[in-house]
């Protein structure tokens, strides 16, 4: 445990004070993590601290459609309809999810109503003036995004995110679905959930904003990992934390403490997180990596395995991975906990006959679908994280997020050369237009020079070669993953080491 005094808890809730605008007495806080949580625990004591309401649920019954809510019956947020809300990215991916889903179900008008309405508040959000402002956005907020607001009660004004990195389309959803800006926040136990906070009107994706008033944030060097501080175009590094929220060190373990806590010769107490980041040129800090999951393979390749891990989340097959690397082997292999209903939907399209939901996933046809869509999402997880701009674009052209995952990268890109080829040359046929671009015969493609330069992939060595689909969840009563929902990553590795090594040895 990490020794905590009521100084490091003071410091960090008088400075996030000063972030959140308008706190009063009139907002309502819906708790649902538990105060083991840092972030939970931080967060009621802001709400105790201004006189805020605080009403208690669960992440099991949190809406309406939650696990544990009987149909008919309703969830914490539609009964309290709450105004802030502390979430960790994990739930709000689920929320994400499943508003998608059954826009999609659905489909028909409503589906094109809803995309319309969304990709036309995403160029807003953008910075573009053709996107929705003014009377066309408060038209689409009554017709559309008030529905997605009654999730959460319909009042939410603002959402607190930490824990875990947000993802930058996650990130977009709240903003555009919600209505609500979405604060994200850097920080750990060790910092007492103090470090960076982003600005109230901060739309910027992938960013934990710049330090809060309680902390100094400065990173150092990793030379064997490739990060320097005087790297170009952006100083990176590990990131150190300094400050009064800074705890005092991990209990009855003083060889730990020593390891990761320092103090300087002006006596300030620094905490060394193992976090990888980088500073942008307005101050902002953006996590990149973290030196504990980095492995490296038989052959010297350095294998992120955070960062491959949110990338290949994002196939709807995938309700939980673990990535694993073994440094005695060329290639990693990796364990995911299966999305039940989107394998299930899957199978019976194919008419695939099974017993039980733990039979599917034994199959190798499930298996080699589930395999072939990380690659396929990775290609749609690239398009939001290396070129948002590209993906602006494409939603500016009508092109709905739906059909870039069905299709992934390639296919994203070779129709935006298509929709702008079109436009320019004449020519309303896709697979026309992409003929004439290919035989470099069209006067546009110039154009795409760059942005075909610009193309990004994991590498081939840290896409899993094996997979082992589990049927059953990962929660944190199982003990597999925190109340933060991040995974275990030594105890699952334990837990299912028998499956580790199948997957090396097949």
């Amino acid at each position: 445990g990490v020794m905590m005094t009521h100084g490091n808890v003071l410091a960090t809730l008088s400075a996030v004070m000063t972030i959140v605008p308008k706190l009063g007495k009139k907002d309502v806080y819906l708790a649902y993590l538990p105060l083991a949580h840092i972030l939970e625990l931080a967060a009621e004591n802001l709400m105790a601290a201004v006189g805020i309401a605080i009403g208690y649920g669960s992440p099991l019954t949190l809406t309406d459609t939650s696990s544990k809510i009987k149909k008919g019956t309703k969830g914490d947020a539609t009964v309290l309809m709450p105004t802030l809300l502390a979430a960790v990215p994990a739930i709000l991916d689920r929320v994400r999810d499943g508003v998608f889903k059954k826009v999609n179900a659905a489909g028909g008008l409503s589906k094109k109503l809803f995309y319309l309405a969304y990709e036309r508040r995403l160029q807003a959000i953008n910075g573009s003036w053709f996107g929705a402002w003014g009377l066309e956005k408060a038209l689409w907020n009554f017709l559309v995004f008030s529905k997605v607001r009654a999730i959460l009660g319909g009042r939410i004004r603002f959402i607190l995110s930490g824990g875990a990195p947000l993802s930058g389309d996650t990130q977009q959803f709240i903003n555009i679905c919600l209505g609500a800006p979405i604060g994200q926040g850097y920080g750990l136990t060790e910092t007492c959930a103090g470090g960076t906070f982003s600005d109230f009107d901060d739309t910027s994706v992938g960013r934990v904003g710049p330090p809060l008033p309680c902390s100094f944030v400065k990173l150092i060097d990793w030379s064997e990992g490739g990060y320097l501080t005087n790297d170009s175009p952006m100083p990176r590094g590990e990131i150190v934390i300094g400050g009064p929220n800074v705890t005092l060190g991990y209990f009855k373990n003083e060889e730990k403490t020593n390891e990761s806590y320092k103090v300087d010769e002006k006596g300030m107490r620094w905490f060394y997180t193992g976090d990888i980041g980088r500073f942008h040129t307005d101050g902002c800090l953006e996590i990149i990596d973290r030196k504990k999951d980095i492995v490296k393979l038989q052959h010297g390749e350095y294998v992120s395995l955070g960062k491959v891990e949110a990338a290949l989340i994002v196939s709807p097959y995938v309700d939980n991975i673990m990535l694993h690397a073994d440094p005695f082997h060329s290639y990693c292999v990796a364990l995911v906990v299966t999305s039940q209903s989107t394998l299930e939907e899957w199978a019976s399209k194919q008419e695939i006959p099974y017993s039980s939901f733990s039979e599917l996933c034994s199959k190798e046809e499930s298996v080699k679908e589930v395999h072939a869509s990380l690659v396929k999402f990775l290609d749609y997880a690239y398009i939001c994280q290396v070129n948002s701009k590209l993906l602006s674009k494409l939603f500016m052209l009508s092109v709905h997020q739906s059909d870039i995952q069905s299709h992934g990268r390639g296919y994203a890109e070779n129709l935006y050369i298509a929709k702008k080829c079109s436009q320019s040359c004449g020519s309303d046929s896709v697979a026309e237009t992409l003929k004439i671009y290919n035989s470099h015969n069209c006067g546009c493609k110039p154009q795409f020079k760059a942005m075909e330069a610009k193309k990004a992939r994991l590498e081939k060595f840290e896409i899993p070669a094996k997979i082992k689909l589990l049927s059953d969840p990962w929660t944190p009563e199982s003990g597999l993953v925190t109340a933060a929902l991040k995974i275990k990553r030594e105890v699952i590795k334990k837990t299912f080491q028998e499956e580790l090594v199948k997957l090396y040895s097949s």
